[in-house]
């Protein structure tokens, strides 16, 4: 391919960001109903999307960085910072 890795991994995440923004989209009129009933204010409203969207877009990122780490590396950081009484029960 002609692309770079930079545009692979931001054409990724843009991809992320969209499905995002359309399970938000089916999300926020729960929201709307949820605060016309008196049940959260709209500052909690803001910080609830906020976060959902901060964590998601997080995670996507973790996920692509672990994704593009192959099988053995991996495994190799996984046995090193893994605690020991852990590693005896396996």
């Amino acid at each position: 391919t002609a692309l770079n890795a930079r545009h692979i991994l931001t054409g990724k995440l843009c991809g992320i960001g969209l499905q995002m923004m359309v399970y938000l989209s089916a999300l926020f009129p729960c929201l709307a109903f949820t605060y016309l009933l008196r049940g959260l204010n709209i500052f909690s409203v803001f910080l609830i999307v906020v976060y959902t969207c901060l964590l998601s877009l997080g995670l996507s990122v973790l996920g692509l960085l672990l994704a593009t780490g192959s099988f053995t590396i991996l495994s190799s950081y996984l046995v090193r910072f893994t605690p020991e009484w852990v590693l005896e029960r396996i």
